[in-house]
């Protein structure tokens, strides 16, 4: 509904947005999910059925209708494999660790030419600090597929699950590990970041934001300078953050400027007058500040361009493995 006028108070599709806004909040699920491929075509499905619709009970979920969509589930699989014995496929190993807890769990999808499909996920928890074990783990996952069919494994760049697909390497000659490109490209801007020429520009734009952050006053103010944008840009990946923020920061360089020289800075804030604040204030208008965070992102643009097409590449693969579905749905 971004695209059209919001609802009328007291109209239906107002009364549709309360009542989804409510069952997502009871039910725990993100709102993000919105945006899923399955949940419009739900939503244009039932839209077709028409007010008469009886939706099914809860013993026909979990009974006949769970059991055919794991049936439609095998046959997908079934297409996948062949997939993988014609052409070979990559074994894809993706980690995720707790913050707060002694718990890591590794997920692994195949993807082929019919696609990506998800294969399971593991605890790992107990494996995480010994090579030997990751490998014993991803073998476990790699002789499910076939060996003869797995080409090739990505996984993060951590020191432990290098070691375990080396590991691998060596008992399965035909296989080859690959990094994922994504953190790759990362650690890249992770290191530019760690330049002396940048690592001073970088530190300064950290502590302006962290300042305009931390007064809702400023950021309030900000933002609508900004067309109702953030000054920190969030991205797919940490590093690239960093340096999407700095080319928002300097997009709007002048509006930043103008925050910190007008009456409302200089007669009525409080903050003007702390350290941090003189010290933020001198940042912003130091021209050599702003000269650094333009060589920052003379530098950074080539592999964020990179990176851009990683991420629209994956996600059209998967939004055309989406169609595909559906197709498979329909007919």
């Amino acid at each position: 509904m971004s695209d059209q006028e919001p609802p009328t108070e007291g109209s239906a599709e107002a009364k549709f947005v309360k009542l989804m806004a409510k069952f997502l909040q009871e039910n725990g699920f993100p709102p993000s999910i919105i945006d899923s491929r399955s949940f419009k075509v739900l939503m244009e499905t039932i839209a077709q059925c028409g007010p008469d619709y009886e939706f099914p009970s809860q013993e026909e979920l979990s009974g006949p209708l769970t059991e055919e969509v794991m049936n439609w589930v095998a046959e997908r699989r079934k297409k996948h494999e062949r997939a993988w014995e014609w052409h070979g496929c990559t074994l894809t190993v993706d980690s995720w660790t707790h913050p707060g807890r002694c718990l890591h769990l590794l997920t692994f999808m195949v993807g082929s030419v019919e696609g990506i499909f998800f294969l399971g996920s593991a605890d790992a928890s107990y494996a995480t600090d010994h090579a030997d074990l990751l490998a014993e783990l991803i073998e476990e996952r790699i002789d499910e597929v076939g060996r003869d069919k797995v080409v090739q494994v990505v996984t993060d760049n951590s020191h432990n699950l290098k070691a375990a697909c080396k590991i691998l390497m060596d008992r399965i000659p035909t296989l080859f590990w690959t990094p994922c490109a994504f953190q790759c490209l990362d650690l890249m801007l992770k290191d530019i970041g760690r330049l002396q020429e940048f690592k001073k520009h970088v530190q300064q734009a950290k502590h302006v934001t962290t300042f305009i952050y931390s007064h809702g006053k400023f950021i309030n103010a900000l933002c609508k300078k900004m067309d109702g944008k953030d000054p920190v840009a969030p991205a797919t990946t940490r590093h690239s953050t960093t340096f999407l923020t700095l080319e928002r920061m300097y997009k709007h360089r002048d509006v930043m400027k103008c925050l910190f020289v007008n009456e409302d800075w200089s007669m009525s804030s409080k903050v003007s007058r702390t350290e941090t604040g003189k010290s933020v204030r001198d940042i912003v208008l130091n021209t050599t500040f702003w000269n650094g965070v333009e060589d920052c992102i003379k530098a950074s643009e080539p592999l964020l361009v990179l990176l851009r097409m990683v991420y629209v590449d994956f996600h059209a693969f998967s939004e055309f493995f989406s169609l595909e579905k559906k197709s498979d749905e329909e007919s």
